[in-house]
């Protein structure tokens, strides 16, 4: 992995060819959309803002390119890499302002949910508009049935679970961006920063007040943003589990239950860890400064 970072950060050609390639075949292997934000990441935290953009950039022309040769999935016109560089980059330069991995790992939920609403304002219904977007997706997915969506619910909090997918996804592109980085300068250093991972104390008195004003206004986009917004209390969960678990001096084998329990029953899961990481605003488990 070192030598792949030095190989991407001797040159901006470098980080927009692999980045793009890796983005163009994403349309096929979705999760290598993930690697192609987390290089554009890189470079902006190593780099620089000018530096990021400019690759950022390159990546999409390349990926538009690829995108023309490479059959599309139904519902997926555009590479959903495109969806998730702008957020990467904007959350990767503040990480680099702040060096606070809660502050950046707020501002990719607060995307997302920027995202949640401006599909509820320009549609007027978000229901109806994901719906019409699910009948076309269920035809490249075998033995997915529309109507599946409809009789169990999921159909009503589309467009929370959609954007809630952007944040996890933009989440994971900047922690992998952080701990590439943390590989060739600053080794062992992405997991102390983790460990002590803390969403700001103002975000969520915003998130509160929000989801307050939504209940009266907008009820259906106020689950839709309870939604959104658990998943940055969920990795603060998890930066708490891997904190007691390096204080005890446990190896990272205890870790493995709570993943393996995350891959079967992941809805159980991310409440759980959301519930803990809520109230250790309170609690503040770890006895970390403010």
């Amino acid at each position: 992995m070192r030598v792949l970072v030095r190989f991407i950060l001797q040159g901006r050609f470098r980080a927009m060819i692999i980045a793009g390639l890796l983005g163009g075949v994403a349309q096929i292997l979705m999760p290598l959309s993930l690697v192609s934000s987390a290089i554009v990441g890189l470079v902006v935290l190593r780099r620089g803002e000018r530096e990021g953009f400019v690759v950022l950039l390159g990546v999409t022309a390349i990926i538009l390119v690829i995108n023309q040769f490479v059959e599309s999935r139904p519902g997926f016109d555009l590479p959903v890499t495109l969806l998730f560089l702008g957020p990467v980059f904007v959350c990767a330069s503040i990480l680099r302002i702040t060096e606070a991995q809660g502050i950046a790992i707020a501002a990719a939920s607060i995307c997302a949910a920027l995202f949640a609403i401006v599909i509820q304002v320009y549609t007027g219904d978000a229901v109806s508009w994901w719906g019409d977007w699910l009948k076309i997706v269920v035809q490249g997915v075998e033995g997915a049935k529309y109507q599946g969506f409809e009789d169990n619910g999921t159909l009503r909090m589309m467009n929370g679970l959609i954007a809630m997918l952007l944040s996890l996804a933009v989440i994971i592109s900047l922690l992998l961006a952080r701990w590439m980085q943390a590989q060739v300068y600053h080794p062992g250093g992405f997991g102390k920063e983790f460990q002590v991972l803390q969403i700001p104390g103002r975000v969520s008195t915003f998130v509160a007040l929000l989801i307050l004003i939504l209940a009266v206004v907008q009820r259906q986009l106020m689950y839709d943003l309870i939604i959104i917004f658990g998943v940055m209390y969920f990795f603060q969960g998890l930066a708490i589990l891997h904190h007691n678990n390096k204080k005890k001096g446990y190896s990272t084998a205890y870790l493995m239950p709570p993943y393996l329990l995350l891959i079967f029953i992941p809805h159980y899961v991310f409440v759980g860890m959301a519930c803990v990481g809520i109230s250790d605003l309170f609690i503040n488990y770890r006895k970390l400064p403010k």
